[in-house]
């Protein structure tokens, strides 16, 4: 008797068009001006039109068969002609033909080319040999087994470099089984089709692969055995199948309950319609119990679990909660131990099952027909809702939105247990996808960002492009950036500052892409001057955790590397300096779409260009926040560029929810020293404001949102939220509905007031206004959000960070400071600075100007406009003005008092003529800055509040451990007389 065991393969093949019949090596693409009656590409090759922009003669040569090129008119074509430009793109021949086998033990591959060839190996997508010198024409060992080149059942690719010019090329696809079909005994595996037209008998479930691919057994006398298959590990990840499938046959045979496991690299766009068609597939409502089968889909890209049910199931809600989100699967998940992970939650459902032996039989009902829900009259499609499925006696999924007669369950895995899950050394969200294209090498960094923080968060974090491109689009976005100007000696040790999500910009000495080299012109400018970023994961122990995309050169490491920054700065450390400290925007960052959020979708066609693109023609602008929704709820991983989409249907949502919800680490993620800042922080609020039962969370949000993760800092947020709202998110008062009323009934008749102040900071919704646009966040929210704990400190923060870099840069605290930025809280930007300007102008003139820090009169607009009549500042700073030069005009005086609300008014020739002559008369240097007495508050001048502000800062400072609370006993009216 005879048993062999073949298995199909798919061959990655170029279309017959191309004329070519051999393996051939990659040619880079080269544009060359072809209009010369002498000219001739290079090397037997020939032009080819259609790759390069410019005229006609402008060509690329190509080898022959090259097809012409169609693609400059598309986006993919934009992006195709910049890395033609770059000499980035090859153009590779079809692989060699490989024999229609699958590879169980070691092979050869042949390496052709001309000089110093080489070869290197990829396993489903993972690189397992790097490049290794060979003799051009011979063949190389191709090893199979768990420590060889192919480790994994699946693809293996082997790749030459050709040789000549660096080309590369596949020299070899192949099919792997790295398993036996069955213990024991090695069948044959061949297509279904194959088998029968030998005569064989094909038998599912017991090889590797598609499921066409079946063991096949020749001749009569073979006594077959019932088997069905169960377990369909598509991904490539288990080793251990046999012993899982065993499990769950023994399910299906000992309690006729049909149970199908399955693991997929991706789960892709349409989760829901993924598993409606599996369902079919394996007849799960046909055979077994249909009330009791189950479906448990794996994606290894999403690092998440699926499971689909009868709705009728009898099994709980809870009891399929726990099997498909169980804690000991995430953890086994998170150390990327496959096997283990599956082993159990089939014993789970093992014992599931045999627990709902007293159960009531699960009968499916009559035949539902779920699509018509949403049907109106005349079968008009009015939208389905989940009242509508409901009546239909089918399944509503609110998250995708459709009806079903299955139940869809999905991992609800957090923020916090995916960024663990990284740091444990998960790599399976980059399967199989391109992570450097041309210069972007950030593009890892993104696609890990989006992995642990959601998908399309970039679109609001601003965490995307090249790797010098990031500090800025973050920026942008709320964020913030650091820099060290490690030439001069400045360096970033302190890593226990560093919160996760957080990322390292390093200027790398090998680097193609410094401003001296090719950087300058994408946008490395010798200011930004770095090349490579790092995503920073949290602690582990006592050292610091980061993930990039390096390969150091020479060595067989895997690029994608997860690693401490000591370790990796104790080796490369001559090469690498820190740059840049980027902190993306914690409000966006951890922000997550609310489980009540139910818009009406408008469906697009994806046809070509960008999300944004698509985005702003369905809604008729550009919005952040729906380009982050769509991307999420379509799951597009790829937000540049749609084009592996094309021909699809996404939803872009109509309206925005009211109000997001967050998903902060919880404490013991922080690294130690905020985790100990927020707990004192919260002892502190508990003790000031006994009655408040969020202390808690207002003490991790403000330490979160705080830009500088110090004592004296959050001291000064706690103090401002305390003073104005007593740490309520949103105050109703009387005075606030008056505000409000009167804001809005002035806004309805066009008369432009300043509006409210709003939320826990009381910031004017004039200048929340002003922020939202100056980062990108749509006008629309800023009411609702500004009355949330998150979105007021937000608005809040925004503004002190903007005073604070005044008087504090680099949130270096003096008692005097702090002061400054007290006065210009209540009193506007730049009000202190101002205040010392009208001061100097009483002592050289001899007036007595209110110091308000108002160099002119405004009107209550929004923003607030100068009005025409000069103030009594203004006029004695064109007395002033003219004293010392009859040559300037009061308009030229005007155009720079209108600068006071900036720094640029320190470069006024009035402001350094002011400072001058009063250092000349006085003998001293001008002071900067005094606290404004400004009339603007109910509750009185700014010096009264800065007072009160004083003496709050204080109860915080002293309660979580300020370095020095005893300087900040300063006597306010001593610093308004410029004694102190």
């Amino acid at each position: 008797m005879r048993r062999l065991c073949f298995l199909a393969i798919f061959m990655l093949i170029l279309p017959v068009s191309f004329g070519l019949n051999a393996a051939a090596p990659c040619q880079r693409y080269s544009c060359f001006d072809t209009s010369s009656p002498s000219f001739e590409c290079p090397d037997g090759l020939i032009p080819v039109r259609g790759w390069c922009s410019g005229t006609n003669n402008i060509q690329m040569c190509g080898l022959p068969g090259t097809p012409d090129g169609p693609y400059l008119k598309t986006q993919q074509g934009i992006e195709t002609k910049e890395k033609i430009l770059k000499g980035e793109s090859v153009y590779c021949g079809p692989d060699v033909a490989n024999e229609d086998v699958t590879k169980m033990d070691d092979f050869t591959v042949r390496i052709d080319g001309r000089t110093d060839c080489g070869y290197w190996v990829e396993n489903n997508g993972i690189k397992t040999r790097e490049v290794t010198p060979i003799e051009c024409g011979s063949d190389a060992m191709i090893t199979v087994g768990s420590s060889g080149d192919c480790r994994e059942s699946g693809e293996c690719i082997v790749w030459s470099d050709g040789g000549l010019f660096g080309m590369s090329h596949r020299a070899g696809t192949f099919e792997i089984s790295a398993t036996q079909c069955r213990s024991k005994e090695q069948f044959t595996c061949m297509a279904a089709s194959v088998c029968k037209s030998r005569d064989g008998k094909p038998q599912a479930g017991l090889c590797p692969g598609p499921v066409d691919y079946q063991c096949c057994i020749i001749g009569d006398d073979v006594e077959l055995e019932d088997f069905s298959k169960h377990l369909y590990d598509n991904a490539g990840i288990l080793t251990r199948d046999s012993q899982i499938e065993r499990t769950l046959a023994g399910v299906y045979k000992s309690k006729n309950v049909k149970v199908i496991v399955e693991t997929i690299n991706s789960i892709g766009q349409d989760p829901a319609g993924m598993l409606r068609a599996r369902f079919a597939q394996y007849k799960l409502n046909e055979e077994g119990k249909p009330g009791l089968n189950l479906l448990i889909v794996y994606g290894r890209r999403e690092n998440k679990f699926l499971i689909g049910h009868s709705k009728e199931c009898s099994f709980t809600e809870q009891e399929l909660n726990v099997l498909v989100s169980a804690e000991e699967i995430s953890s086994f998940m998170q150390r990327s131990d496959y096997n283990t992970a599956f082993l159990f939650i089939t014993d789970s459902v093992k014992r599931l099952i045999d627990a709902s032996d007293g159960a009531p039989e699960c009968e499916l009902g009559e035949a539902r027909d779920c699509s018509r829900c949403g049907q109106g009259f005349l079968n008009i499609l009015s939208g389905c809702t989940a009242n509508a499925c409901e009546k239909l006696g089918c399944s509503f999924n609110q998250k995708y939105r459709i009806c079903s007669d299955i139940e869809i369950r999905e991992t609800r895995t957090t923020i916090e247990q995916r960024l663990i899950s990284v740091r444990n050394g998960f790599k399976g969200f980059i399967l199989k996808d391109p992570l450097c294209l041309g210069s972007n090498c950030a593009g890892y960094v993104t696609r890990a960002h989006e992995y642990i923080f959601g998908i399309g968060k970039r679109f609001i974090t601003g965490v995307g492009g090249n790797a010098w491109d990031i500090p800025r689009y973050v920026e942008n976005n709320y964020g913030d950036a650091e820099w060290f100007d490690w030439r001069d000696g400045e360096t970033f040790t302190d890593y226990d500052r560093l919160l996760s999500g957080d990322m390292i910009g390093f200027y790398y000495s090998q680097s193609d892409y410094l401003p001296e080299k090719k950087g300058d012109e994408l946008g490395n400018t010798p200011d930004i001057d770095f090349t490579h970023v790092a995503l920073y994961l949290g602690k582990k122990g006592d050292e610091h955790i980061i993930t990039h995309l390096y390969h150091p050169p020479g060595s067989s490491e895997d690029p994608v590397r997860i690693e401490s920054i000591e370790n990796f700065l104790r080796r490369f450390g001559s090469f690498f300096k820190v740059r840049v400290l980027v902190r993306p925007n914690q409000e966006a960052l951890y922000r997550t779409i609310p489980d009540g959020y139910n818009p009406r979708f408008e469906i697009a066609e994806i046809k070509s260009g960008s999300l944004r693109e698509i985005v702003r023609s369905a809604t008729g602008r550009w919005e952040p926040d729906y380009a982050w929704i769509t991307a999420d709820i379509n799951s597009l991983v790829e937000n540049v560029n749609l084009a592996k989409y094309e021909g699809n249907t996404i939803r872009i949502p109509t309206s925005l929810p009211k109000e997001y919800s967050y998903e902060y680490l919880s404490a013991p993620s922080l690294n130690d020293a905020d985790n100990i800042l927020t707990m004192q922080l919260e002892s502190a609020i508990k003790a000031k404001y006994p009655n408040n039962a969020e202390a808690k969370e207002w003490a991790t949000a403000i330490v979160k949102n705080a830009k500088y993760k110090k004592p004296e800092y959050v001291s000064l947020i706690a103090s401002f939220a305390g003073q104005e709202s007593s740490f309520n998110a949103n105050p109703d008062n009387l005075k606030e509905r008056i505000s409000k009323l009167d804001f809005f009934v002035r806004d309805f008749f066009g008369t432009n007031p300043q509006g409210p102040t709003l939320g826990c900071m009381q910031i004017r919704l004039c200048k929340a206004y002003g922020i939202a646009a100056a980062n990108g966040i749509n006008r629309d929210v800023v009411y609702d959000s500004i009355n949330t704990m998150n979105g007021c400190l937000l608005y809040g923060n925004k503004y002190v960070e903007e005073i604070a870099g005044i008087y504090a840069p680099n949130g270096v605290f003096t008692d005097a400071a702090l002061m400054y930025i007290s006065g210009d809280y209540a009193a506007g930007a730049y009000s202190s600075r101002n205040a010392a300007v009208q001061e100097q102008l009483n002592d050289m003139m001899g007036t007595n100007l209110a110091l308000d820090g108002d160099m002119l009169s405004y009107q209550d607009t929004c923003p607030p406009n100068p009005a025409s009549t000069p103030s009594n500042t203004e006029i004695v700073a064109r007395d002033f003005m003219k004293a010392r030069s009859a040559a300037v005009t009061d308009r030229q005086v005007r155009e720079m008092l209108m600068q006071e609300k900036a720094k640029s008014f320190e470069n006024t020739q009035f402001y350094r003529e002011l400072k001058k002559v009063w250092k000349e008369k006085f003998g001293r240097e001008p002071e900067y800055a005094i606290v404004p007495d400004a009339k603007k508050r109910s509750e009185g001048s700014s010096i009264t509040y800065a007072k009160a502000t004083k003496n709050s800062y204080n109860f915080y400072c002293t309660s979580i451990g300020c370095s020095n609370p005893s300087q900040i006993l300063v006597d306010v009216d001593l610093l308004h007389a410029g004694l102190a």
